[in-house]
């Protein structure tokens, strides 16, 4: 009695469901140079449980004393087996300042290794994990003009990133992304943006150029595919374990 021959499963899991909570820690960089933001940081990757890091970086300053040391804590978290759940292979790697570079560039910083100073066998090699390059600058002003508070400043960058972001050489950020050593699920993507770019612009709607050129919406786009999935595999855990539940006692009643 109570058990139902039905069950129903919503996929994928909505995040504004009142039953998936997120929490976005946005901590100071590795290449602080107070140690109070060395402290900040620390501490929040030491309370993280099932989180996703996404790691930021310039493209000049993939090596420094920073990232380094954010290295030496990742190793210590690996060696000492803690609890927290960093999970350094689903990370998500970004290069913000995309725009400063060219897209020949890009595909060099494809191959970057972030290395550990104290053990050279510990490193990140970005051509296996997960690499975004961004303009975190333009995307904010498309951002800006979206939600109608963009300042005088925000449209001066937005033009300039409208024509600096569609530049057959120096935009289209998005088109260097690379989803480690997947052919598969990096020409995705990037059909995904390709079409997102391709209605923007038959709509002539700058705005959504802008954040598809930029490399911001398949950043967005990648943070709440992992949300969806994250959230999926939660409900599902949970319904297995209320059905095993009741399965058990159903063979307890039947013995």
């Amino acid at each position: 009695d109570g058990v139902s021959a039905d069950i129903q499963i919503n996929f994928p899991v909505p995040l504004d469901s009142p039953n998936v909570q997120y929490t976005i820690y946005d901590t100071p960089g590795t290449d602080s140079n107070y140690a109070e933001h060395q402290a900040v940081l620390m501490d929040a990757l030491s309370k993280q449980k099932q989180s996703i890091l996404i790691f930021v970086a310039a493209p000049n300053k993939t090596e420094g004393s920073g990232n380094n040391a954010l290295l030496k804590y990742l190793k210590e978290t690996e060696e000492k087996n803690s609890k927290t759940s960093i999970d350094i292979g689903r990370s998500l790697f970004v290069i913000n300042w995309s725009d400063s570079i060219d897209s020949d560039a890009r595909k060099d910083l494809q191959h970057e290794e972030i290395k550990y100073k104290d053990d050279s066998a510990f490193s990140i090699r970005l051509e296996e994990k997960k690499l975004f390059f961004l303009s975190a600058k333009f995307g904010y002003a498309a951002k800006a003009v979206k939600n109608g508070i963009a300042s005088e400043k925000d449209m001066s960058d937005f033009n300039k990133g409208l024509n600096n972001m569609t530049d057959k050489f120096g935009g289209f950020c998005f088109r260097e992304n690379r989803c480690a050593r997947s052919e598969f699920a990096t020409n995705s993507m990037n059909e995904r943006c390709e079409k997102a770019l391709k209605e923007a612009q038959d709509n002539k709607d700058d705005v959504s150029t802008l954040e598809v050129a930029c490399g911001l919406y398949a950043l967005e786009r990648e943070v709440v595919q992992y949300g969806e999935k994250y959230g999926s595999a939660v409900k599902a855990s949970a319904i297995i374990d209320s059905v095993d539940k009741a399965l058990s006692r159903l063979t307890n009643q039947a013995a």
